[in-house]
C-alpha cells in the first residue's frame, strides 16, 4: 500500500507540456490591443478557474496560449488607463522588476513591429515556447526574457 501512495503522489505533480520548460528567472510577456478594448473582459479572459472535472487551474487565456500550468501568484496583467492605446515601453515599466528586461523586450517588439498597446501580461518564472498562434484576441506573444529581482 505504501508503494501505491508514493506512485499516486508522483502522478499528482505537474509535468510541463511541450510549450513549457523550467522558467525560473524568466518572464514570458504577451501584449497588444485587447480585442474588445474592455478592461473587465481582459481580466475575465485571464481569470483562473479550478473546474472540479479537471486537474489544476485553467483560464481562457491558458487554453488559447497552450499553457497547462503557471503559478498564479506570479502573473501580472495590466490594462491601460481607460483602455487608451499607449506605448509598449510605458506598459512594460508597470511590470515588476522591469529594469532587468525592458530593453530586451523592446528589441523583440521592434522585430515584431509592436509599439502601441492597451494591455500587457507578464508571467514570471515561465519560459513559454512560441508554438501557439502568434496573436490571440489581440494579444501577441512578445517572448521570454531573463529578469532579476531588484
Amino acid at each position: 500500500e505504501e508503494e501505491d501512495e508514493e506512485e499516486g503522489s508522483e502522478e499528482d505533480e505537474h509535468e510541463p507540456n511541450d510549450h513549457e520548460v523550467d522558467g525560473e528567472g524568466f518572464i514570458s510577456i504577451w501584449c497588444g490591443k485587447f480585442h474588445e478594448n474592455d478592461e473587465e473582459a481582459f481580466y475575465e479572459y485571464l481569470q483562473e478557474d479550478y473546474p472540479e472535472d479537471e486537474d489544476g487551474m485553467t483560464s481562457a487565456f491558458m487554453k488559447d496560449a497552450g499553457i497547462s500550468f503557471y503559478d498564479e501568484d506570479f502573473r501580472e496583467g495590466i490594462f491601460s488607463d481607460s483602455g487608451k492605446i499607449t506605448t509598449l515601453k510605458s506598459m512594460l515599466q508597470r511590470l515588476s522588476y522591469n529594469d532587468s528586461f525592458t530593453e530586451a523586450a523592446l528589441v523583440a517588439a521592434k522585430t515584431k513591429k509592436i509599439s502601441k498597446v492597451n494591455c500587457i501580461l507578464g508571467i514570471f518564472d515561465l519560459k513559454h515556447e512560441e508554438e501557439m498562434l502568434s496573436e490571440v484576441k489581440g494579444l501577441h506573444f512578445l517572448g521570454y526574457f531573463p529578469y532579476e529581482k531588484n
